[in-house]
């Protein structure tokens, strides 16, 4: 990854022919996916022999979605997607571990773009339940999941392919996780999903890390 950063840096000079820019690229953008893939196998293995350590802090969830949804945006604008959100915490704040919350968000803002048609919408809404619980939904228009596939996707490196000729690619490693950062906090990740109607994917925070703002 740094040789290829070096290099599409042409710090010695230009590498001539176009083609060598884009393999040099591609190159870049490869190591960057695997990198990806072994940092988030590492973060499994940490959380299932529980040695993973919160990094907790108190922050403002919308202010923490607001920054996910401006990092996939450019993705949903090239897949003609709308993104919207509604979150209204009544002045409470969050206390956890602000990036791993983001990890959460990010994985289902990314698989909502990945499985929703051109023209859908994708929508993140969140607030505190009865129970004092937060509630955080991630919720699109896309192919979606039968129901009796919900245990699978939430299995590592578990997959559902609905259409084989759909060019949808990944570890099966992205929900799981996110499950296993919403246990790790005392919550969960719920899905609830129907063919060709779309998916909505639930994080629920409990009422202790729910914190009123000064």
């Amino acid at each position: 990854i740094g040789f290829s950063q070096f290099l599409l840096q042409e710090m010695y000079g230009p590498l001539g022919h176009d083609m060598y820019r884009e393999h040099v690229s591609i190159i870049n953008t490869s190591g960057s996916h695997l990198l990806n893939v072994i940092s988030d196998i590492l973060d499994i293995s940490k959380i299932e022999i529980g040695a993973v350590e919160l990094d907790e802090t108190t922050f403002d969830m919308e202010q923490c979605v607001a920054e996910c949804m401006k990092m996939v945006r450019e993705r949903a604008d090239n897949g003609s997607l709308k993104l919207t959100m509604d979150i209204d915490l009544g002045g409470r704040n969050i206390f956890a571990d602000e990036l791993r919350i983001k990890q959460i968000v990010l994985n289902l803002l990314s698989n909502a773009i990945k499985f929703t048609p051109a023209n859908g919408e994708i929508s993140v809404t969140g607030h505190i339940d009865e129970n004092g619980e937060m509630r955080l939904c991630v919720s699109d228009i896309g192919i979606g999941i039968e129901t009796d596939k919900i245990d699978t996707v939430l299995e590592t490196f578990g997959q559902v392919r609905t259409n084989s000729s759909l060019p949808h690619e990944g570890t099966g490693l992205g929900l799981p996780l996110a499950k296993s950062r919403a246990e790790i906090h005392g919550g969960s990740l719920d899905i609830e999903s129907a063919i060709r109607e779309g998916t909505a994917v639930t994080m629920k925070l409990p009422a202790a890390r729910v914190i009123r703002a000064h």
